[in-house]
């Protein structure tokens, strides 16, 4: 009778042992291998010292990239010591919406009352951004909006009042 129990008890340990293995085993088989993130190139547009062109500088996202997040970076500047960051930096991104071909972006009242002022620096601001979002899949045009309302210039030298489109003349030839 002992012995009856004890292999009974053996066999309820060797079938357990086997649907621990199986399990992890299947565990092993079926784990997810991680794979590296897929990326996207985007290019920013900032300030060349000294100048009111723009230069390009290029930065892996990780896909899907939104609108958000290039203008994010946009806002944070370069992270090349030798370009020129040329939106306040106070300034906030409030709203985007992408509609056929056209980026409508809102900023924070700051890409007005913190600018600089200048015919060059209004250009430099304008033209990074524009630039950027129309180097974008599926943008061609972008809408400036000042904290959800359209505005005619940031100050007073660039009409803002129809859709943009990108401005190569403004690219640093070295670009």
């Amino acid at each position: 009778m002992i012995r009856h129990q004890l292999g009974r008890i053996l066999v309820i340990i060797l079938a357990t042992a086997l649907i621990i293995i199986g399990v992890w085993w299947g565990l092993r088989e079926n784990r997810p291998t991680l794979s590296p993130p897929t990326m996207q190139t985007v290019s920013l547009y900032f300030g060349e010292p000294n100048s009111e062109l723009l230069v390009v500088e290029t930065r892996d996202m990780e896909e899907p990239v939104s609108v958000a997040e290039v203008v994010a970076a946009l806002c944070a500047g370069p992270l090349n010591p030798k370009y020129v960051a040329v939106i306040p930096p106070n300034c906030r991104l409030l709203a985007v919406e992408v509609e056929q071909g056209v980026a409508t972006v809102s900023f924070s009242r700051e890409l007005v009352e913190d600018h600089p002022g200048g015919s060059s620096a209004e250009l430099q601001t304008v033209f990074s951004i524009v630039n950027t979002l129309t180097s974008l899949p599926g943008i061609r045009q972008v809408v400036l909006l000042v904290e959800g309302m359209p505005v005619d210039t940031l100050t007073g030298h660039v009409d803002l009042s129809q859709p943009l489109e990108f401005a190569a003349e403004m690219v640093s030839p070295g670009n």
